[in-house]
């Protein structure tokens, strides 16, 4: 259990962490430019609104929770950005607090609970606010402090926040979903209760019954064998760092073990970061594995908290010691590098914008093009954007001429883009946004010259080009016939 501390010395180090985690969060989140998964994000939620379903309408492989979270903010404010902005900002400042209240079960000083909120805002400025992937890291909090709290109280209330939480992180991504579910099912067989199951199965069940909705062959197809097929093919990156963190992770296990660290739910939350570090198996990269490494701060915090407990501590092996010492000195090292890099990139990048976005209340970039697009065309009429421009139907409220969103030929077989042709065949779209040499090309995800290029250098002529990100050209085409529909 984790030391007593002072009451004042206990509510002060809750009003300095969460008064310096509010104003360092509402700075870090509020800030960056959106990149294409959030517009993936916000333009499904804006179609969700004009009537479109996922799967049906448009193409998507994940779960559908964030769109349905972005379309209920635009059905109360309308399709702002800065709203969605707002709303993923609370949910981040309230998910602090849970983190906070996770990490009080473990310890209640208040220099680990500080050090716990640094690192994981540190992290949280490697990834995009508005996503799936961040809402479904929020979820995968709530859920741990659940699961963590339902192994140390053994009672209904917290079996069944276990199960609605881990619906939660499911509607928001399947992935980290089955991971938390996987982790909960086993703290469920562990305590060994019909009840707490019953209970804890039931709250998971009326939490996933809304996807029913769906045909389950339609849920199978687009959730788990397209990205089967298709996803770790175009994403999947040396293992290295996720290899690291694994190895962090085994080492804080055996001091754990060394630290008799048993009966506080230490285990539960050591599995939980154990699975939510497998997602990642496929694209375990700088960007997405700080998603999944929130937890390793809390169970560093948990085992110092633990080792300061221990009657004698010189009695232990100088070898523990050392290993001990050494892995809080490569994770100080590895987070402050992290923190000081970032940090750089995220000032530079503060500065260079605020000349024309002082507050972030704007997003100049897509704006200007949106601009573009909504001179040429009448509202509600189609456009078509590629290959990863999904930000432009948001901002500039047009829907898409295609069922695909987001199309780059890494992740799709030319299958999907004889699709996108016939679509586009159909809907005949009178403008086309092209982005040519664009960071997907230049990363490799992408290359230019598809079935899609070839109909669009054969139906459409270029009357405008724009400077792009990273060098790319922009291309505002316009249909050589006018863009008439096919009857």
């Amino acid at each position: 259990m984790p030391t007593p501390a002072h009451p004042f010395r206990s509510q002060l180090a809750t009003v300095i962490i969460a008064t310096s985690v509010a104003v360092v969060l509402l700075v870090v989140s509020w800030f960056p430019q959106p990149d294409p998964d959030t517009g993936l994000n916000l333009t499904a939620g804006w179609q969700i609104t004009q009537g479109l379903v996922p799967y049906r309408d448009f193409f998507e492989f994940h779960t559908p929770g964030a769109f349905y979270l972005l379309a209920g903010v635009f059905w109360l404010f309308g399709p702002s950005y800065v709203a969605a902005k707002l709303v993923s900002v609370l949910l981040t400042l309230a998910t602090a607090v849970i983190l906070d209240r996770l990490c009080q079960l473990f310890t209640r000083s208040g220099w680990h609970r500080i050090a716990v909120q640094a690192v994981w805002i540190t992290l949280q400025m490697q990834f995009p606010l508005i996503s799936y992937n961040n809402y479904s890291h929020l979820a995968s909090i709530w859920a741990a402090y659940a699961i963590v709290q339902a192994w140390r109280q053994r009672t209904v209330p917290w079996f069944v926040a276990g199960g609605l939480a881990v619906a939660a992180v499911t509607w928001l991504l399947q992935t980290r979903g089955f991971a938390v579910l996987l982790v909960d099912l086993g703290v469920v067989l562990a305590v060994r209760q019909r009840r707490l199951l019953a209970a804890n199965l039931g709250a998971l069940c009326v939490g996933l019954l809304p996807l029913l909705a769906w045909p389950v062959p339609v849920l199978w197809q687009h959730l788990v064998a397209y990205p089967l097929a298709y996803y770790p093919e175009a994403n999947v990156v040396h293992p290295k760092w996720l290899l690291l963190s694994l190895g962090a992770e085994l080492a804080c296990a055996a001091m754990a073990l060394i630290f008799r660290l048993q009966k506080t739910g230490f285990w539960p939350l050591w599995w939980l970061s154990i699975a939510l570090l497998l997602t990642t198996w496929a694209r375990a990269d700088l960007v997405y594995l700080p998603m999944v490494l929130w937890p390793l701060p809390v169970i560093v915090s948990a085992i110092a908290a633990a080792k300061k407990q221990q009657p004698v501590p010189h009695q232990f092996p100088k070898i523990v010691l050392a290993c001990w010492y050494g892995l809080q000195a490569g994770l100080g090292i590895a987070v402050s590098s992290l923190l000081v890099i970032s940090s750089a990139v995220f000032c530079t990048m503060l500065w260079l914008d605020r000349s024309a976005d002082p507050f972030g209340l704007r997003v100049p970039y897509w704006e200007s093009m949106a601009a573009e697009v909504q001179q040429r065309t009448a509202p509600g009429e189609p456009i078509f954007a590629t290959p990863t421009l999904p930000s432009l139907y948001f901002f500039s409220q047009r829907p898409a001429a295609t069922r695909f969103n987001s199309l780059f030929s890494s992740q799709f077989s030319e299958d999907y883009f004889l699709i996108a042709v016939a679509d586009l065949e159909r809907t005949r779209p009178r403008i086309v946004v092209r982005d040519l040499n664009s960071l997907a090309v230049q990363y490799g995800f992408h290359r230019d010259g598809t079935k899609v290029d070839h109909y669009l250098d054969r139906y459409y002529r270029v009357v405008k080009q724009l400077s792009g990100v990273g060098g790319s050209t922009i291309q505002i085409l316009e249909r050589a016939d006018g863009g008439t529909p096919a009857e």
